[in-house]
C-alpha cells in the first residue's frame, strides 16, 4: 500500500482554534480540580472523615466475594448481617445502607484491574475514587450550561464547581461517600434531560436516552438521600412548565419514561425502595407528571373559548384578559395538589419522612433530636458563610436569576428551579451547601455572561436624516472601561480563590481527617493510627470496643474489632445508652458497661499542651473536637441537666463532672486552677462568670484516677498525651483505651 493511498484515503482531523482553546481550557480546569482534590495526601494517604470506612469494607466484601464465589458473591452481599457492628444484634447491610456506592465502587475497581490489573489495591482506589468523580463532575456542568447559555457559560461554571469549597470538602481525597456520586449522577441527568427537549431529536433516541435519565435519578436515590433534590427539580419543572411554555409535547412523552424509570430502578433496592415510591416526594413527582398530562387535556379543550371570553371581558380587566383560562385553572390544580399533599402528610398517610428531611424541607423549623443536633455537618450556614464561600458569585447570580426569568423556556425555567431549591435547601445543612454551589454556579454563569455581552457586543444604530441616510455606526463601551471592567472582574473572581485565610485553595489544603486525628488542624497527627494499630495487634480479635459512635467505623475497619455503635446511627437507644454511662457515677456506669457486653472503652480528648520547666510538668488546656468538646451533647442526648455537670459557658466542668462522671474520671487530668487568655495571668480556684466566653480558661496536669481495685485500667495512651512539646507549647489529640476488667 503506497504512502500516496494513504494520503488520499486518510486525512488528518481537522479542528479549528476556537475548538483547540476550548479543548484546553477544559483539560486545564480538570488538572485543576484533580490538584485541589488531591491536596490532602500530603499529609497521609488515608480515606476521609468515618462513613467512608465503613463503605470501603462493603466493596472489600463484594469484591472478594464475587472473586470467591461468583454471581453467587452478590447473593452473600444482599443476605449480608454484618455482626462487627452494633454488637451483639449486627447489622443487615442491604436495608441500612447506599447500596449504589458500594455497587459503583465495586463495579469501577473490577472494570479497572481488568484493565490495567492489579496496580492498586481495593483501598488506594477508593480514596482516589472521589477524586476522579468530582474532577468528572466538572466536565459534566460545562456541558448542562453550555447546553443552555453556550460554551463561555460552561467553562465558568465548570470552573466554579471545579474550585468551589463547599464541593471540594465532601468530595476530596478519601470522600468515598454518597455526594461526589449522586451529584455526578444528577448533573448528568439533568444534562440528558435538557437535550431531550430539542424538538429535532428523533422518538428512539428521546426514548432511549429519557430511559437512561430515569435509571440514573433511580440511581442516584441508592447512592445519597440528598439525592431527593434532583427529583424534586425536575417534578417542580414538570408543575411549572405548563404555565409558562405554550408547546410542552416532547416534555410529556419524555416525562412518562423518566417517571416510571425512576421508580423502577428506586424499587429494585430496599434502601429507598417502595418508601420513596409511597413517600412525599414520590407523591410529588406522580403528582406533578398527572398534572403535566392533565394541563394538556385542559389547553387543548379550552383554547377555542379563550379568545372569545377575552373579547368578552372589560379592558381594565387587565389580569382576566392576559391569562388564560386554562393556566388559571392549572393554577387551581397546582394548590389542590399541595393542600392533598398536605393532608396526605399529616394524617400519616404518605411514608413518613426522617427528622433530618424535616429539617430540610422546614429549614426555619429546627429538629429537637439532641443526636441530629450534635453532628457538625447538620449545622445551619449563616449569610457570613455563604459570603465567604461565594462572594461575587452571590451578585451574579441574583443577575443570572433575573435574566432566567425573563426567558419562556423549558431550560431556563428548569435553571431558575436549580438555582430556587438549591438555595433553600442548603438553608437547613452545612453539608447541603453543595446545592447552592451547583445552583449558583449555573445562575452565576448566565449572570456573568450576560454582563460580559453588555460590555463587549457592538451595538449597530441606523441613522436615517437628510444628510445622513441609511448610514450604520457602530455605539460601543470604550476601550478603557472595557479594559478597566476585566481587570475589576478578574481580581473579585480571584479574591475568594486565592484569599490566604478563607479561600478557596486554603479550604482544600486539609488533612484527611484521620491524619489529622480529627482535630481541625493542618497538620498530621498520628494518635488516632496508632491507637487503632495497637487495637489491632494488642487484643483478642473477639474483643468488644465501646466508643462514642463517631470513632465506631475506624475501629471496626482500621482496628478490625467489633463495636457495639458506629456513624450508621441506626440504634439512637444504644448510643443514647452510651452518652448516659459517659455522664454516669461509677456504679451505675460500670452496670451499662456489663450490659453492652464490652471488653474496652475509648475516650479522645483534645486540647492545647505547654510544658511548665519550673514545675517540671505538662499543663494541658482542654477543647479542639475530642469527647470533651462534645459533652453537653452527651449530656443532652442522655436527657440529663448541663447546669449539674457545666458552668455557664456550657463547657467548662464543675467539680460534680470531674468526680462523679465516669467519662470525668477516665479523662487523666486534674484541675490547676483558671487562667486569663488575654492577659496570660492565672485568676485562683474561682471560675469567673462567663468562663472561656470571656477567655478566662481551665488549666490542668495529668494524673490518673482509676486505681488497681476498680474495674478500669488504662492499657493505651497514645503518643500526644504525654510527650514533652517540642516547641513549649503543641496540640494533643489523646487516644485513651481502657480495659473493663
Amino acid at each position: 500500500m503506497s504512502n500516496k493511498y494513504l494520503s488520499n484515503h486518510i486525512k488528518r482531523p481537522e479542528i479549528t482554534r476556537g475548538n483547540a482553546l476550548l479543548i484546553i481550557t477544559l483539560i486545564s480546569i480538570l488538572c485543576s480540580a484533580i490538584f485541589l482534590r488531591i491536596l490532602p495526601a500530603k499529609y497521609g494517604f488515608y480515606l476521609n472523615e468515618f462513613d467512608p470506612y465503613y463503605n470501603y469494607r462493603a466493596v472489600e466484601f463484594i469484591i472478594k466475594n464475587l472473586e470467591e464465589h461468583g454471581i453467587n458473591g452478590i447473593v452473600n452481599y444482599i443476605n449480608w448481617q454484618d455482626i462487627r457492628t452494633w454488637y451483639p444484634e449486627g447489622r443487615p447491610v442491604l436495608n441500612t445502607s447506599q447500596v449504589g456506592l458500594h455497587l459503583t465502587g465495586a463495579t469501577t475497581y473490577l472494570i479497572f484491574t481488568g484493565i490495567f490489573g492489579k496496580i492498586i489495591s481495593i483501598y488506594d482506589f477508593l480514596v482516589l475514587f472521589p477524586v476522579i468523580i468530582g474532577s468528572l463532575t466538572t466536565l459534566m456542568m460545562f456541558l448542562l450550561v453550555r447546553n443552555i447559555a453556550g460554551n463561555t457559560a460552561g467553562i465558568f461554571s465548570a470552573l466554579m464547581i471545579a474550585f468551589s469549597p463547599a464541593i471540594i470538602v465532601r468530595g476530596n481525597l478519601g470522600w468515598f461517600k454518597s455526594e461526589p456520586l449522586a451529584i455526578l449522577i444528577g448533573i448528568s441527568a439533568f444534562y440528558l434531560f435538557l437535550k431531550i427537549q430539542n424538538r429535532n431529536i428523533k422518538l428512539n433516541k428521546m426514548i432511549l436516552t429519557s430511559i437512561l435519565i430515569g435509571t440514573l435519578l433511580g440511581f442516584g436515590n441508592t447512592t445519597w438521600g440528598g439525592a431527593y433534590f434532583f427529583i424534586i427539580v425536575y417534578a417542580a419543572t414538570l408543575l411549572l412548565t405548563p404555565l409558562i411554555v405554550r408547546n410542552y409535547d416532547r416534555l410529556i412523552q419524555s416525562a412518562i419514561i423518566i417517571v416510571s424509570f425512576t421508580f423502577i430502578t428506586t424499587a429494585i433496592f430496599p434502601r429507598p425502595g417502595l418508601t420513596f415510591i409511597f413517600g412525599p416526594v414520590g407523591f410529588l413527582l406522580v403528582s406533578s407528571l398527572l398534572f403535566l398530562i392533565l394541563a394538556k387535556i385542559i389547553k387543548v379543550l379550552l383554547q377555542g373559548n379563550d379568545e372569545k371570553i377575552k373579547q368578552n371581558l372589560n379592558k381594565t380587566d387587565k389580569f382576566l384578559r392576559n391569562t388564560p383560562r386554562h393556566v388559571k385553572i392549572l393554577i387551581i390544580l397546582i394548590v389542590a395538589i399541595g393542600i392533598s399533599g398536605t393532608i396526605l402528610f399529616i394524617t400519616n398517610s404518605l411514608a413518613p419522612l426522617t427528622e433530618r428531611y424535616l429539617t430540610v424541607l422546614l429549614p426555619f423549623q429546627k429538629t429537637a433530636n439532641p443526636l441530629v443536633e450534635s453532628v457538625s455537618e447538620h449545622f445551619s450556614p449563616t449569610g457570613q458563610l455563604y459570603f465567604t464561600i461565594y462572594s461575587i458569585l452571590i451578585i451574579l447570580s441574583a443577575f443570572g436569576a433575573i435574566q432566567t426569568i425573563r426567558k419562556r423556556s423549558i431550560n431556563y425555567i428548569f435553571v431558575a428551579i436549580i438555582g430556587i431549591l438549591s438555595i433553600y435547601f442548603s438553608s437547613s445543612f452545612s453539608r447541603l451547601l453543595v446545592f447552592s454551589s451547583i445552583g449558583i454556579s449555573i445562575l452565576a454563569s448566565i449572570g456573568f455572561v450576560t454582563l460580559n455581552s453588555i460590555i463587549f457586543k457592538k451595538r449597530k444604530i441606523n441613522l436615517n436624516t437628510k444628510m445622513l441616510k441609511q448610514k450604520q455606526f457602530t455605539n460601543e463601551i470604550s476601550r478603557e472601561v472595557k479594559i478597566l471592567y476585566s481587570v475589576i472582574i478578574i481580581i473579585v473572581l480571584f479574591i475568594p480563590a486565592i484569599h490566604p485565610t478563607s479561600g478557596w485553595i486554603t479550604a482544600s489544603d486539609t488533612p484527611t481527617t484521620l491524619a489529622s486525628s480529627s482535630i481541625n488542624t493542618k497538620q498530621s497527627i498520628p494518635d488516632w493510627k496508632n491507637a487503632l494499630d495497637w487495637i489491632e495487634n494488642n487484643t483478642e480479635e473477639d474483643s468488644v470496643f465501646i466508643a462514642w459512635w463517631d470513632y465506631g467505623y475506624w475501629i471496626t475497619v482500621e482496628g478490625n474489632r467489633t463495636t457495639v455503635a458506629d456513624n450508621a446511627t441506626i440504634n439512637q437507644t444504644r448510643i443514647e445508652q452510651i452518652a448516659t454511662m459517659f455522664m454516669s457515677d461509677h456504679n451505675e456506669g460500670e452496670r451499662i458497661l456489663r450490659e453492652l457486653k464490652g471488653d474496652y472503652v475509648v475516650i479522645f480528648i483534645s486540647g492545647i499542651k505547654v510544658f511548665d520547666p519550673e514545675n517540671n510538668q505538662i499543663v494541658y488546656r482542654l477543647g479542639l473536637g475530642g469527647d470533651e468538646s462534645k459533652k453537653q451533647w452527651f449530656i443532652k442526648i442522655a436527657g440529663l441537666n448541663s447546669e449539674d455537670y457545666l458552668y455557664n459557658d456550657r463547657f467548662t466542668g464543675k467539680p460534680n463532672f470531674w468526680n462523679n462522671t465516669m467519662l470525668g474520671k477516665m479523662i487523666p487530668l486534674e484541675f490547676v486552677q483558671y487562667v486569663d487568655l488575654t492577659k496570660g495571668e492565672f485568676m485562683g480556684n474561682e471560675y469567673k462568670d462567663g468562663g472561656r466566653t470571656i477567655g478566662v480558661d481551665a488549666v490542668y496536669v495529668y494524673r490518673e484516677k482509676f486505681t488497681e481495685d476498680d474495674n478500669l485500667k488504662l492499657v493505651f495512651s497514645s503518643p500526644s498525651m504525654n510527650q514533652i512539646p517540642e516547641y513549649g507549647s503543641e496540640i494533643f489529640a489523646a487516644v485513651l483505651i481502657y480495659e473493663i476488667k
